[in-house]
């Protein structure tokens, strides 16, 4: 069985220094390498890697260890802060209604947002978008797609799910139903199901061999932290804290 530390000394130093983690996941022993997107470029250069490079690393990694390997990019902290910044803002513009705020990285340059409301109409849609694109042009960043939440406090709304996964994947329909079971205790194991089953074919999440379910690379491409009612990467750190590398 390979391991973290094999893994990376196959890495150069240069790909090494920007890699921000290494992972195995547990249940077929696919290696997740993390990287921030803003360390990705159209060509390599110091500092910077390239899709061709990753591809190249991928396939090495691969051939070396004959397992999976996903290369997921993240947020980085500039583009975390650029979340919390406008969050901050939609809370003052709308109190009450803003739940949560969630970027995506679709590209060097692109992201896509999730946003959780109470009860949005439509015109509240129209001018959150239009605003979210004049401060996207500012920065000169481009604003892809918006996925409207609907808020519901019976049951735990995409976001939660996808952070919640995002700490203990890869994980069953019923281990993760009686996690979930504590704090939503209106839900059904059917209704999770369903709720999974949905995600699945919006391909945030893949249902593995043995049963599990992992998060792909479209699911936030990690998922973020930062501007939400819980953060990931809290979470994640304090799994990891309990993780033997």
């Amino acid at each position: 069985m390979h391991t973290v530390t094999e893994i990376v000394d196959i890495l150069d130093s240069a790909l090494k220094s920007m890699i921000s983690e290494v992972r195995i996941r547990d249940s077929d022993g696919a290696i997740v390498l993390y990287l921030p997107e803003n360390k990705v470029a159209e060509k390599v250069s110091p500092g910077f890697t390239s899709i061709r490079q990753l591809k190249n690393v991928e396939r090495k990694l691969s051939k070396k260890f004959s397992k999976e390997v996903v290369v997921v990019f993240t947020l980085s902290s500039d583009h975390l802060e650029i979340e919390s910044a406008i969050f901050t803002i939609l809370k003052t513009k709308y109190p009450d209604r803003v739940l949560s705020l969630l970027f995506s990285a679709d590209s060097e340059k692109k992201f896509n947002a999730w946003i959780e409301f109470i009860e949005p109409s439509d015109d509240l849609k129209r001018e959150l978008e239009s605003y979210l694109q004049s401060v996207f042009e500012t920065i000169e960043l481009s604003l892809g797609d918006i996925t409207w939440i609907s808020f519901n406090s019976d049951s735990p709304t995409v976001p939660f799910l996808l952070r919640l996964l995002k700490t203990v994947q890869p994980v069953s329909a019923e281990m993760l139903f009686i996690k979930l079971h504590i704090e939503y205790p209106g839900i059904t194991e059917r209704w999770l199901r369903n709720k999974l089953d949905q995600m699945r074919k919006k391909k945030l999440l893949v249902r593995e061999q043995a049963g599990t379910y992992v998060l792909t690379y479209d699911a936030l491409s990690t998922v973020p932290a930062g501007a939400n009612r819980s953060s990931s990467d809290l979470n994640r750190a304090l799994d990891l804290g309990r993780r033997k590398w």
